[in-house]
């Protein structure tokens, strides 16, 4: 999944970063993650779930990604 850089998503992800759900829909794969995105394109904002995993650290993070207008 390529993110613009320049968006404002692009400056909260990282590379690596896992999607692990949108809202409470949990995504495996691609076509999941576009059913939960068009599942939710009436809303101006979504929470996702991420996990994050560094050498010196493993988290879960939640990031509110607010649809461009």
């Amino acid at each position: 999944l390529k993110i613009d850089a320049d968006s404002s998503l692009g400056h909260r992800l990282e590379p690596n970063d896992v999607l692990e759900a949108v809202g409470r829909k949990p995504v495996a794969s691609l076509d999941d993650l576009k059913q939960a995105l068009a599942e939710t394109a009436s809303r101006d904002s979504v929470v996702l779930h991420v996990h994050r995993a560094t050498d010196a650290d493993s988290r879960e993070q939640l990031v509110v990604w607010r649809r461009p207008q």
